[in-house]
C-alpha cells in the first residue's frame, strides 16, 4: 500500500494558457481529473495527496471533496513535495507529476514490483532521437545518447527514508532539485533504481502536447 504525492503548485507558463495547465480540458475534464484517476484505479493506493499553488487549493478541495487531500505547495517543487510528503501516512510514497495525466497501469505495477527489490525507484526511457549541443557560435556538437535516460514520474520511495533526505535538504538550505531522485540521491548518498517507463507517460507542458494527450487518453 501507498500514498502518492502529487506535485501540482507549477504556473505552467510555457502553455501560455490564461490559468494552471492542471486545469486545461481533456475529454470534457482537466487534466488533473486524469492525473487523480489512475491512481484511484489502483487498489494498492490508500491515499492521494495534491500539492496546490495557493490560488488552486479551494478549487481542488470543490473538485475532489473527500477523493484527496489537499494541502498549499510552495516556491518550488521541493517545497510543494514536502508540504506533501508531511500529510502522507502510507510507509510507501509515490511522488508524481499532476501534469502526467497518461500514466499507464503497466508502469505503475513495474514502478511496484521494483519496490520488493529496492528502496528507491523511478521511471525511466530511453532517449532515442539525435541529441545536439548548440555552442555559443551556434555550431552544433552531436552527443552521444549511450547512458542517457530520460526521467518520469512516479518516483518510488521508502517514506521515512525520503523524509530523511527532506529534512537534510531544509537544514542545508538546499536549491530546488529538478525531482525527488535527485534529492534522494544528493541528500541520502543512495542511489535510486531505474525502471522502464513507457513513452506515452508525457508531461503536459505546451499546447504541443495536446492532441497527443487526447489520442493517448481516448
Amino acid at each position: 500500500m501507498y500514498s502518492v504525492v502529487i506535485a501540482a503548485g507549477g504556473s505552467g507558463v510555457r502553455t501560455g494558457l490564461s490559468e494552471r495547465k492542471i486545469w486545461y480540458p481533456i475529454h470534457d475534464q482537466p487534466v488533473i481529473e486524469h492525473t487523480v484517476r489512475a491512481f484511484e484505479a489502483d487498489l494498492d493506493c490508500e491515499q492521494i495527496v495534491i500539492a496546490a499553488h495557493q490560488d488552486d487549493v479551494e478549487r481542488l478541495h470543490t473538485h475532489f471533496k473527500h477523493r484527496a487531500t489537499i494541502v498549499e505547495g510552495g516556491l518550488t517543487r521541493s517545497d510543494s513535495v514536502h508540504a506533501g510528503l508531511n500529510v502522507s501516512s502510507a510507509p510507501v510514497v509515490l511522488i508524481h507529476d499532476a501534469a502526467r495525466p497518461c500514466l499507464p497501469l503497466t508502469a505503475l505495477e513495474r514502478l511496484k514490483k521494483a519496490l520488493t527489490h529496492y528502496e528507491a525507484v523511478t521511471l525511466a526511457v530511453e532517449i532515442v532521437d539525435t541529441l545536439k549541443l548548440i555552442t555559443e557560435d551556434q555550431q552544433l556538437k552531436t552527443v552521444s545518447r549511450e547512458g542517457l535516460m530520460a526521467i518520469q514520474t512516479p518516483q518510488a520511495f521508502q517514506r521515512e527514508k525520503l523524509q530523511r533526505a527532506y529534512q537534510r535538504w531544509l537544514d542545508a538550505k538546499k536549491p530546488a532539485y529538478p525531482c525527488d531522485a535527485s534529492l534522494y540521491e544528493a541528500m541520502l548518498g543512495e542511489p535510486v533504481r531505474v525502471v522502464v517507463g513507457a513513452r506515452t507517460n508525457i508531461k503536459f507542458t505546451t499546447l504541443d502536447d495536446v492532441p497527443l494527450l487526447k489520442a493517448v487518453l481516448s
